[in-house]
């Protein structure tokens, strides 16, 4: 059961934005010139973890970041979307933290 519906809400919100971002990339099934934007946006919204993990990636494969196809792609995407619902569940747990100490200390 949820302990928060405002935690719950906002995280909705985060991961319905990430996913409306990520839809140009979904929709091209590949990360190139036409949607690089979209892809830095998702990058900025998936951070800090995003960063080290595609720094990590990049040192595995050797593709290069804006034009990306195939399992690379994949992969790519996948890490982000990893990332965003650990941040999600960061977000939660930091929304639960604030209101137990506003609570507590009210």
């Amino acid at each position: 059961m949820l302990e928060s519906k405002l935690g719950a809400w906002i995280v909705a919100a985060y991961l319905l934005l990430v996913l409306l971002v990520s839809s140009p990339l979904l929709v091209d099934a590949a990360i190139h010139h036409g949607n690089a934007i979209a892809y830095l946006v998702l990058v900025i919204l998936t951070l800090p973890l995003s960063w080290v993990s595609l720094r990590l990636l990049d040192l595995v494969t050797d593709v290069n970041a804006f034009y990306t196809t195939g399992i690379h792609y994949y992969l790519t995407i996948s890490v982000l979307y990893v990332c965003a619902f650990i941040n999600a569940a960061a977000i939660y747990r930091l929304i639960l933290f604030i209101r137990r100490k506003r609570d507590g200390a009210g």
